[in-house]
């Protein structure tokens, strides 16, 4: 992923989020904060992160860190904030 386009750090998250976000209303929450970003054309990094980061908290028994996502995250905010 190329961290400084736009366009593809969106379609990126979604496909993330996509695939490593069971619950229904956490998904329609980061789907709307990137849906809102492509209609405001920024990037709200921090909302998103937030979101995704409470999300991890409340069913930390069931998510598996993948390789290289701290980096990624690391990354993004330090691009996008």
């Amino acid at each position: 992923m190329d961290y400084h386009s736009y366009n593809e750090l969106l379609d990126y998250l979604e496909f993330f989020f996509n695939t490593r976000v069971e619950s229904k209303l956490y998904l329609e929450e980061l789907i709307t904060l990137i849906e809102d970003s492509r209609s405001e054309k920024t990037v709200t990094i921090r909302a998103i992160y937030e979101t995704y980061m409470q999300y991890v908290k409340e069913n930390r028994g069931n998510i598996k860190v993948i390789p290289g996502e701290k980096e990624m995250w690391t990354n993004l905010l330090g691009h996008w904030q």
